[in-house]
């Protein structure tokens, strides 16, 4: 498989050494206890800060400031249900905000974004989409977040604790979406956890990399 994702020998902040890889159509959950390195390497991928030291590649080349804008990198943010929805946006708006680099007339076209919804009339009901978006309950908010991203088709898919504030309910949902990403073959299923909250399925990642006081150490599957 192809190398997708490469951290070699990254040092930044309370990030040391940290050095694994990411094969495209394969999920790494990192493991962690110290919230501050969890948040300094989710600046790294997303490119807002750079490395004192060492290397990040992306698809063999160096992984540029922006990336967070970049349409085949998909961030999910810790409670994308209150972080990842545009409350002035209606649910489809919502649902097509990423789809734009794949189809690029679907804000000029409203026919483009009724296929979008008649697509989607089996997870989202006619109701759900006349609704106030934030009126919706947080797991449907959840399935706009998830399913924005298989619009987006990106590359690698970085999820920031998936599992935070989730019950025992939430979380199997969340891990359904999970394993969907998988499911659906995209190149490359990131996931993020913290140790300290170890409620991830082994069947949501196919290796563990947890960090060790002098960084990062890839794991088993």
């Amino acid at each position: 498989k192809n190398c997708l994702l490469r951290f070699r020998a990254v040092c930044r902040g309370h990030i040391r050494n940290a050095s694994f890889s990411l094969a495209e159509g394969e999920s790494l959950a990192l493991q962690d206890t110290d919230i501050m390195a969890v948040q300094e390497l989710m600046q790294l991928l997303a490119g807002a800060i750079r490395p004192a030291s060492g290397d990040i590649l992306f698809d063999r080349a160096p992984l540029k400031s922006g990336a967070a804008t970049r349409p085949d990198i998909a961030f999910i943010s810790e409670n994308p249900a209150e972080t990842m929805i545009w409350p002035e946006l209606s649910v489809l708006d919502n649902l097509c905000f990423s789809a734009d680099h794949k189809l690029p007339a679907v804000w000029r076209s409203r026919r483009i974004r009724e296929s979008i919804r008649h697509e989607f009339v089996g997870l989202f009901s006619e109701e759900c989409f006349r609704t106030d978006v934030m009126r919706l309950p947080v797991r449907t908010r959840i399935d706009i977040v998830y399913q924005r991203v298989l619009l987006q088709r990106p590359r690698l898919v970085v999820c920031m604790q998936p599992f935070a504030q989730a019950d025992l309910y939430m979380r199997g949902h969340i891990l359904s979406w999970l394993n969907r990403l998988r499911e659906e073959n995209y190149p490359a299923a990131f996931n993020r956890q913290s140790i300290v909250r170890p409620a991830c399925s082994r069947s949501s990642a196919d290796r563990r990399a947890r960090r060790n006081p002098g960084g990062a150490a890839e794991g088993g599957g």
